[in-house]
Order: C-alpha cells, then structure tokens, then sequence
C-alpha cells in the first residue's frame, strides 16, 4: 500500500497538476477543448518531480525543510522492513497526498461543476477551466511570497529592535521616573 501510493499514485498527481499548470498552457491553444493526457507521461514527469525534490531537501540549499527532512533521515534509519506503516501514512504520505488532490479537485469542482450550474456557455467553461490551474498555481505561489516575505520583515524589525534597544534583556536607554518627592529634593541640591 505505502509502496504503491509513494511510487504511484503521488507521482501521478504531482505530473499531472504539472502537467494542466504548467505544460498544458504551453503546448495548446485556451481555445483547444480535446487534448490526450497520457498518464504514463504523468507518472513519469511526477516520479521525476518527486525524486528531484527529495534530493534537494537531503542535500540542502533553498529548499531544505528541517520538518521533510527528518521524516527522510527517519524513513532510511528505520529500512523499508521495519519502518512504522501508519507514521509513515500520517507524517509523509497524507501531507503530500491531500494537498495534491485539493490543488487538482478544486479549480476542476469550481469550473467544471460549478459553471455549469450559473449557466455560463460550455466554450467559456472549458476557457476558465484551463486558465484555472495557472492562475490558481499563481495564486499559492503569491500567498507563499507574502507569507515569507512577512516572516523575514517581522524577523529584521525584531533584530534591528534588539540590537537597538536591548541589551541581553535590559533597556539601554529606558530613564527610570523619579518620584515627586526625590526631584524636589534634587532641586534643593542643584542637581535635576
């Protein structure tokens, strides 16, 4: 089951949401309505996705993911024999494979299904169809943007704010207020 769903049925997803995201767009004209979509190319393209992302989160670099990456070094200290089934489900084969079904169902419910129903004419249907996982593939990317562009400017006022301000867990520059009764007594003496 692990074995089938890992090299099977993921890579699969993974070429063809490549595929109607990336290469489709590419190869047809929006107006094409009957296109074949091979699933062994699918599988094949997946499979080759799939790989190529695995080496880069072992090896390292920009897309090294501490959380992946345990999972990984786990996976191969445990062997194929003896590794646990069910963390194997929950912690590596459900996170790839329900964002994949989401990214793929979505934009396919939303256009395919949904249209329909509003009466909007089968033509510009299948138009807003094709243009659906582009955009949509856009859209993740530019959320994804925001949210890390959002981390690293939080992370660089916290630094600029510490090494401004803070020293170890002390205020620098923090004058602690005098009671009225010390400055009038600070007056008498000369010094305020």
């Amino acid at each position: 089951l692990i074995v089938s769903l890992w090299l099977g049925i993921i890579p699969t997803l993974i070429g063809r949401l490549l595929q109607v995201t990336i290469l489709l767009p590419l190869w047809f004209a929006i107006e094409k309505t009957s296109f074949f979509l091979s699933i062994y190319k699918d599988w094949a393209l997946g499979l080759l996705s799939l790989q190529l992302w695995h080496k880069a989160v072992m090896v390292g670099g920009p897309l090294e993911d501490s959380v992946w990456r345990t999972r990984f070094d786990r996976m191969k200290r445990e062997g194929l024999y003896n590794v646990d089934m069910m963390w194997v489900l929950k912690e590596v084969i459900f996170p790839l494979l329900l964002p994949l079904v989401t990214l793929l169902m979505l934009p396919y419910l939303m256009m395919i299904k949904g249209l329909p129903m509003l009466g909007v004419p089968p033509k510009l249907v299948m138009v807003a169809f094709r243009c659906s996982y582009p955009v949509g593939a856009l859209m993740v990317i530019l959320c994804e943007g925001m949210s890390v562009t959002s981390s690293w400017l939080v992370s660089i006022h916290d630094s600029i704010r510490d090494d401004r301000y803070l020293v170890g867990q002390h205020l620098n520059n923090y004058d602690k207020p005098r009671m009225a009764g010390q400055e009038e007594e600070a007056s008498k003496d000369g010094v305020v």
